[in-house]
This record gives structure tokens, sequence and C-alpha cells, in this order.
């Protein structure tokens, strides 16, 4: 059992420029309109199994993938290394923004991630209904802290994104305020499975339970 603590300079100097997440300076919080006239065309370009225009990279890296839903379209922008975090937005069948944000801990795509920064909701009009700032749910020991944390445990790296792809984070906030992260990193380029899981305490950082994942 150990407790991890992390110094206020780390902080300011290492977690907020390498991996914090920038959604409040550079992603608009108003109204936007899904392309799909763009989407259409790429969409009848493309041929099923083998080539998706819709899913691209950006010239500074950002991998875009867009799709139709049942109730509208989708679009999420899954940053370039070393960045920890990705883009999720969703549309109307109109092409109105109906929400849009950031997420955390498994950015696979479709993946269920924890939202983190703020987020903003939408009516059918295109009328901004609601903020939410995510952050507040969590305790003292933040995803933030959490990425410094496995940094330091050598199962990820925060300045190339080692790793990155094989994150996979779950937090709990429970009825009695207890905190928690449960979280799987798996090794890159292995073909068995292994790796690491931990439990953390939300609030304190203290290590609740930790295990390497074998092959066997």
């Amino acid at each position: 059992m150990k407790i991890f603590t992390i110094t206020v300079a780390l902080f300011l100097l290492g977690s907020h420029a390498i991996y914090k997440s920038p959604v409040q300076d550079t992603m608009p919080g108003g109204f936007e309109k899904f392309d799909m006239d763009d989407f259409t065309r790429k969409s009848r370009a493309s041929t099923p199994g083998k080539v998706n225009l819709n899913d691209f990279k950006t010239g500074n890296g950002i991998r875009i993938v867009r799709k139709a839903t049942a109730d509208g379209y989708s679009e999420e922008q899954i940053q370039a290394l070393p960045f920890f975090y990705k883009t999720s937005k969703k549309f109307y069948a109109s092409g109105f923004i109906k929400e849009k944000g950031q997420e955390f801990g498994d950015l696979t795509i479709d993946g269920k991630g924890i939202k983190i920064g703020k987020w903003y909701y939408f009516n059918e009009s295109g009328k901004l209904e609601k903020e939410i700032d995510e952050d507040k749910k969590f305790g003292k020991f933040g995803y933030l802290q959490l990425l410094e944390f496995l940094d330091l445990e050598g199962v990820i790296n925060i300045r190339n994104g080692q790793n990155r792809d094989h994150l996979f984070a779950g937090f709990e906030s429970g009825t009695s305020g207890n905190k928690v992260w449960n979280v799987k990193v798996i090794k890159a380029s292995v073909p068995a499975i292994q790796g690491w899981v931990y439990k953390i305490d939300g609030d304190t950082g203290k290590v609740l339970e930790s295990k390497a994942l074998s092959a066997d």
C-alpha cells in the first residue's frame, strides 16, 4: 500500500502543459452545425469494410470519425499523441449541435470515456440550454494526478503518449462520498494480455489495490 502525492510545482509545470484538456480555451461553447453535405459525399465515395472517408486524420494528426446515428450524427476527434483525451460531439438530424465536450479514460472509437472539462448542451433550435463543469465531480486526486501517477509508475509516458490507447479508466463516486479510480493499462505490442490494474482513492491518491496482469 502506498500514498501518491504530487507537488504544486509539478502539477503546474507538468500536468497542465502536457495533457490538460484545452476545451475551455480552444473549443467554443457556441452553436455549430454538422457538415451533412460533406459527410454524404464522402459516405458515397467510401467502400464498406475497406475505405471510410469519414474516418481521417487532419494535418496536425487529429483523427476525426463521423457517423450517422439513429437520431442524427456523431463526431469524435481523437487528439494526436501525447494528449490523453478526445472531443465528442452529437448532432440532431437537422445537423444542429446537440452536445459537445471532452472525454478521458477510453480513447477507442465509440468508447465510453469519462466526461471532463466543460460540456455544452443545446436544444433542437440551437440554443445553449446548459453548461456543466464535469471536473467538479472529481476529488482532490483527479485525472491529471492520475496520469502523473501512472507516468511515475512507468506504465504510461505523458511526454510521448506511450500506452495512451491501451489505458482504460473508470471513475466511481458513491452515495457516501467515496471517490475511486479503477484503472487498467495494457502493454502495447504484446500479443497476449499483459499489463497492470489499479484501484485508487479519488481524494487521497492512496493505492487501494494493484496487480500485474500476465498471460498465464
